[in-house]
């Protein structure tokens, strides 16, 4: 079954689809016909226009995806710059989702209601060198799910556009609130694109299958990442209260604020801070989840400043599920109950053998149950990254 979903995979993107490619020396424009990303000499030159139109500034960047957070919104089922593919028996639709993204005002959704043989995706090529390895992440989340898989899938090709390889590195069969998948791919001898496809395919030939997943602010890059964490140094941010792509966590009982500070931050324009005025009994946070490899060792290390506390303890604190979002462990590497300036925290940890995913929570809670409990403290360039 797998290799004839396989088969029908590979047949309809060689001889159906056109290339969407991200290439080296290659320009992009939006519907305006405004260039917005140059990619040359493994790096990309993404085009930032201001309300009026004008041009506000030149930003270079490691990721050679472009419009990898789908905010152009193309016909409001695809997002510009990407191809899609679905055969021919598979009932589904594409969406632009504006409900719920990730990071900024859009993603892009994947509905398959019934996948008889095939699958669906959306897919972007880009232009690599032979036997380089590339660091790929993608913020995905997983709505609904049976007897199907949501991979993430890469096709590599020759100067010809002939097959050489095809790599998975990720595989997704569970319900998933958004959680970064990151990893790193070793190009073949030979190939010079790769085209990177988000896929829902049946599981197996028995039963029903379908798959509702959404992706988000996809990277693919030559150089090593600085953080698994998405914007880690909390530079982007849709309101005042919390950055991008962290998700805000506040006991019924606990009396607080979220601020994007830009008045004293660690480095960049801006940093979170979290003021809890009243804590009785629970606390207050900002998360991320990110995939994890069982049993492996990562650091962690972080700027942290404390402005006032009281009867509280500041601290990162990590939760592990399984892959069925069961909790399976938990540990707090890290843990300040004193007034400090900027300063970097930075602590070790070992992910449980039974732990898929980890809970990155940047938090503070009462610390004994005696008098009145407070903490005002600001974060920025959380980093977590896996111990070579």
């Amino acid at each position: 079954m797998k290799l004839r979903v396989l088969l029908l995979f590979l047949l309809g993107f060689i001889l159906c689809s056109l290339p969407v490619l991200a290439d080296a020396n290659s320009y992009y424009y939006d519907a305006n016909n405004r260039l917005i990303q140059v990619n040359e000499y493994g790096h990309s030159f993404k085009y930032v226009y201001n309300q009026q139109g004008g041009l506000q500034k030149v930003v270079k960047d490691a990721n050679l995806h472009v419009n990898q957070g789908f905010e152009s919104k193309g016909d409001g089922q695809i997002a510009d710059h990407w191809g899609y593919w679905k055969s021919t028996d598979v009932t589904g639709s594409y969406v632009l989702d504006t409900t719920s993204p990730f990071a900024g005002h859009a993603s892009q959704r994947i509905a398959a209601q019934s996948i008889p043989e095939g699958g669906m995706n959306v897919y972007q090529d880009i232009r690599v060198v032979p036997k380089g390895t590339y660091y790929l992440s993608a913020q995905m989340k997983v709505d609904q799910i049976q007897n199907a898989d949501v991979t993430i899938v890469i096709h590599y090709f020759d100067d010809k556009y002939n097959l050489v390889g095809s790599a998975e590195p990720a595989r997704l069969s569970k319900i998933m609130s958004w959680t970064g998948i990151s990893g790193n791919v070793v190009i073949p001898d030979g190939a010079v694109r790769a085209r990177v496809h988000f896929h829902a395919q049946k599981q197996s030939n028995y039963g029903d299958s379908k798959a509702d997943f959404t992706i988000d602010e996809v990277v693919f890059q030559k150089e090593k990442p600085r953080s698994f964490i998405f914007n880690h140094s909390f530079e982007y941010f849709r309101d005042q209260n919390v950055a991008s792509g962290w998700e805000p966590w506040q006991a019924e009982d606990t009396i607080g604020r979220y601020v994007v500070d830009n008045s004293t931050p660690y480095s960049g324009e801006s940093s979170q801070r979290i003021t809890a005025q009243s804590m009785l009994k629970g606390g207050m946070n900002v998360y991320q989840n990110i995939k994890v490899v069982p049993k492996e060792t990562y650091y962690l290390s972080a700027q942290m400043k404390v402005n006032q506390i009281q009867n509280a303890d500041v601290m990162i604190a990590i939760h592990y599920f399984d892959d069925s979002y069961n909790l399976v462990g938990s540990s707090t590497p890290i843990s300040i109950n004193t007034v400090s300036n900027w300063k970097k925290v930075s602590e070790s940890f070992v992910v449980p053998h039974n732990a898929a995913t980890a809970r990155i929570h940047l938090h503070t809670q009462r610390h004994t149950k005696e008098g009145e409990s407070s903490a005002d403290f600001i974060v920025d360039d959380v980093v977590v990254l896996k111990e070579k």
